[in-house]
């Protein structure tokens, strides 16, 4: 399942029973802090959730499959995430959406 920042904004109001409107303004404010945070360079880190933060990719010549030039793409910043302790944990003890942790063995 994926979730956008509409669905997040649905669950927080359902489960605290508030408007969407009460988690919309706040959902906003945190992505466009993180993405402020990152075009400076700064590192955003969130204890035991992870940290979000930019590395720099050095330059790469490609080659284009259509005419078969190579192709340059300069260095370039780009967005990464390390998640943290907490929620490692919490990935590999949830099970996935319909499926079971339990395993089952057919009868011989």
């Amino acid at each position: 399942m994926i979730l956008g920042a509409p669905d997040l904004i649905r669950i927080l109001a359902k489960k605290h029973r508030r408007s969407q409107a009460h988690f919309h303004g706040a959902v906003t404010e945190l992505l466009e802090e993180i993405s402020l945070q990152l075009s400076r360079g700064h590192t955003l880190r969130l204890i035991g959730f992870g940290a979000f933060y930019t590395r720099q990719k050095p330059a790469s010549t490609l080659k284009d499959i259509r005419s078969g030039k190579r192709i340059t793409i300069p260095a370039h910043r780009v967005a990464a995430f390390r998640a943290g302790a907490t929620l490692k944990k919490a990935a590999l003890t949830q099970p996935k959406a319909g499926k079971s942790r339990t395993r089952t063995t057919k009868a011989a």
